[in-house]
């Protein structure tokens, strides 16, 4: 267990600075790596200092997501690869300055959403070592094992809260001399409407999440459906990792909303509403994908009346076809 004095150091290990956390979380690679090389450079002791490193620029790495065996994304994409070496690298620097950027080495994967040779033919080297990089990318957190001493890492390393679970990790990067720049730490500052100053996280959930949430909530309520024994579209609607990319994901849930437009939903099934509670990101992307099916978006004080006409026709002997779903954001 760590002591209190643990996470304070833990802390200042963690939190990036100010303008670091408004270079990065913008999803703007290349700005993030020219100030996190900067820190890095910065970042020394006496065990980096004795070694001597040929040039000066700085060597990025990708780690290979071994935390959970579903993750497929990655932190850098090969665009992102052959934009910062285009910039950065040695083949943008004259002969007379060293470059910014030496190279980009990531890990083999195969269960990566990009290939190898995508990364390779943007101009990264493949290795399972990297060892020889000074600033490595990852998405979730980096096994223990796997973690090198005397490295800059970033990731989401779950820790700033004091996760009972993550503190093994945490203590492996105090005790590895590791520089940790915590995705969840990046903030920046903005002015509310009485001038008082705020702070709001750069990377976190953001519209792909509600997109990807929302298209995977459809199959979920065609189980549930059919468990209360009405079979619907929303069965037929794959999760959002079967899809090649968004257009298609995008195209699947277009024709779910052009059969429930024409034959409907079946017969005495209540009026189906999508309650959206928020109004930041993930909810703009959520309504984004809702948007797609033929709806109407009503207000909390229409719900009596919906319920009331749906009552009605069922005392009239007729089971009300739903060609719609509504919406409400609260």
């Amino acid at each position: 267990m760590l002591s209190s004095s643990h996470l304070r150091a833990a802390a200042t290990v963690v939190r990036p600075s100010a303008l670091l956390r408004r270079s990065l979380a913008r999803s703007a690679a290349i700005p993030a790596v020219q100030i996190a090389a900067q820190r890095a450079r910065h970042f020394s002791t006496e065990k980096t200092t004795k070694k001597k490193k040929k040039g000066g620029g700085l060597t990025l790495g990708i780690v290979r997501e071994t935390y959970d065996k579903w993750e497929r994304r990655a932190p850098l994409c090969p665009d992102h690869v052959s934009s910062l070496l285009s910039k950065y690298g040695p083949s943008s620097s004259s002969s007379t300055e060293e470059p910014l950027l030496n190279g980009v080495i990531v890990q083999p994967a195969s269960h990566r959403i990009y290939t190898d040779r995508e990364y390779e033919n943007a101009g990264a080297s493949l290795s399972d070592d990297l060892s020889g990089a000074d600033l490595i990318f990852g998405v979730k957190q980096v096994e223990e094992s796997r973690l090198l001493n005397d490295k800059s890492y970033m990731f989401f390393a779950h820790v700033i809260k004091g996760q009972p679970e993550n503190m093994s990790l945490l203590k492996k990067v105090l005790d590895g001399n590791v520089q940790l720049f915590d995705y969840e730490c990046i903030n920046e500052e903005w002015l509310d409407a009485n001038n008082n100053k705020n702070k709001r996280r750069m990377v976190a959930f953001g519209k792909y999440a509600g997109i990807a949430g929302m298209i995977d909530s459809f199959q979920c309520l065609g189980r549930r459906l059919l468990a209360g024994g009405y079979s619907t579209p929303f069965l037929n609607c794959p999760p959002t990792y079967m899809y090649e990319d968004l257009t298609e994901a995008k195209a699947g849930v277009e024709r779910m909303g052009r059969y429930i437009a024409r034959r409907g939903l079946p017969g005495g099934l209540e009026p189906l509403v999508f309650v959206f509670t928020g109004r930041g990101n993930v909810t703009k992307g959520s309504m984004e994908i809702f948007d797609l099916l033929p709806h109407e978006m009503i207000t909390k004080e229409d719900l009596p009346r919906l319920r009331k006409e749906w009552d009605e026709q069922l005392k009239n002997g007729t089971l009300p076809v739903q060609d719609k779903v509504y919406g409400l954001q609260l």
